[in-house]
């Protein structure tokens, strides 16, 4: 598995990672803040395990980031 870096100063992997993953800017943030780390798969893991919610975003949200 290729071991991605998140860059959170570069505007086109935020876009990037928030669009594949489904999630916002400022919660992306918040989970290299929490995960202390800039790499993809830990802050991917991060986000599952925080991530339940029922609307139909939060649905669509779940199936991005187990895909």
């Amino acid at each position: 598995m290729e071991d991605h870096i998140i860059y959170p100063g570069e505007t086109a992997q935020l876009n990037y990672w928030t669009r594949k993953w489904g999630v916002s800017r400022a919660e992306l943030h918040e989970a290299i803040m929490q995960t202390g780390s800039l790499r993809a798969w830990e802050i991917k893991e991060h986000l599952k395990k925080k991530r339940i919610s029922f609307s139909l975003s939060g649905i669509l949200q779940f199936i991005r980031l187990h895909l």
